[in-house]
């Protein structure tokens, strides 16, 4: 999901699956700017 009021962008649906967390951490650890984080 896009705010572009505050300029960030935020996954709304987490993942559920096995596979989908490990999209997700892969994601995570391969981009190359670290503009996406986890909070927990």
């Amino acid at each position: 999901m896009r705010c572009d009021e505050n300029n960030y962008s935020f996954v709304f649906k987490q993942p559920e699956t096995d596979e989908e967390r490990t999209l997700c951490e892969e994601a995570m650890s391969c981009c190359p700017v670290e503009a996406i984080g986890n909070d927990g």
